[in-house]
């Protein structure tokens, strides 16, 4: 797999409410629904959620957080929705890449006239971090990005080329508009007597 080059990233700032014995973040995301956080001795805090769809279609998320509330993460869960059930998720721990497999999980959310369900899928984790979401015949190995190049570059979409190219070919236009212009009015100038 690539990095992602194009303008397919989001950004997300959750804000972790207490919920029992957990902290629970729900982000405005097509793909989570929730995220719980075990993390004993924290009251509140917040999350970053990054997530990007590469040009082949593979989807990563970036789950990061201010120190003080990852020093008392001891484990999390991602609840998504929408997902094949072949799906895993991998897991970056210490360099190497942990498998995942989900939970499905039916949930009633009962409304004024009638009780409706929505399945989740829930994906147990050791810790925030980058975790690949691919089909289950996918190996760790074909993953060749690592979260040490993650980078805000990377993250927002795509290569700074990307960014440079519209101002290079502005420029360009310009200075061979600016050449064309200059002959076209010393010509005439030229043939006057």
């Amino acid at each position: 797999m690539t990095q992602g080059d194009s303008s397919t990233a989001t950004r997300e700032w959750i804000e972790l409410k207490t919920s029992g014995d957990l902290l629970a973040a729900r982000p405005d995301h097509d793909l989570l629904a929730m995220i719980t956080v075990f993390a004993p001795g924290l009251q509140h805090g917040h999350i970053i959620l990054r997530e990007l769809t590469t040009r082949d279609g593979k989807r990563t998320l970036l789950l990061t957080a201010p120190d003080e509330v990852l020093a008392h993460v001891q484990r999390a869960t991602l609840y998504t929705r929408g997902l094949d059930e072949d799906m895993v998720l991998f897991e970056n721990v210490h360099g190497r890449w942990e498998r995942r497999q989900s939970q499905l999980l039916i949930v009633a959310s009962p409304t004024a006239r009638d009780e409706s369900t929505e399945s989740l899928r829930a994906f147990p984790v050791k810790t925030l971090g980058f975790y690949w979401l691919l089909e289950s015949s996918s190996t760790p190995t074909a993953i060749s990005h690592s979260p040490e190049a993650t980078s805000a570059r990377t993250l927002m979409g795509g290569e700074m080329i990307w960014g440079f190219l519209p101002s290079v070919f502005g420029i360009a236009l310009f200075v061979i508009f600016r050449i064309l212009s200059r002959y076209i009015h010393k010509v005439p100038k030229l043939r006057e007597p």
